[in-house]
C-alpha cells in the first residue's frame, strides 16, 4: 500500500524546503488474512475497501494496525 501526501501539512512538519511526503506499507502474503480478521472482514469482503473504511474511522491513522506484532508490515518513506 502507497501513500502520498502534500499540502501545508507535510510543509509545517517538515520544514518549507519538504512540499510533499510519499510512503508505503509492505504486508507479507502469509499476514494479510491476519489483517482481514482484525479489519472484522466478513466472508465477500474486499480487504482493501476494509482498511480504506479503517482510515477513515481512525482520522487517517493506519500505522499502528499495519505495524503491529500481528500484521508487521515493512515501512518506508521519501520526501521532496
Amino acid at each position: 500500500m502507497t501513500g502520498h501526501h502534500t499540502g501545508p501539512g507535510v510543509t509545517e512538519f517538515f520544514g518549507d524546503a519538504i512540499t510533499a511526503y510519499d510512503c508505503a506499507y509492505a504486508i507479507a502474503a502469509d499476514r494479510v488474512g491476519t489483517l482481514f480478521t482484525l479489519l472484522g472482514g466478513q466472508a465477500g469482503d474486499d480487504v482493501l475497501d476494509l482498511l480504506a473504511t479503517y482510515h477513515d474511522q481512525h482520522g487517517g491513522q493506519i500505522n499502528d494496525l499495519l505495524r503491529s506484532s500481528q500484521v508487521a508490515a515493512s515501512f518506508s518513506n521519501w520526501h521532496s
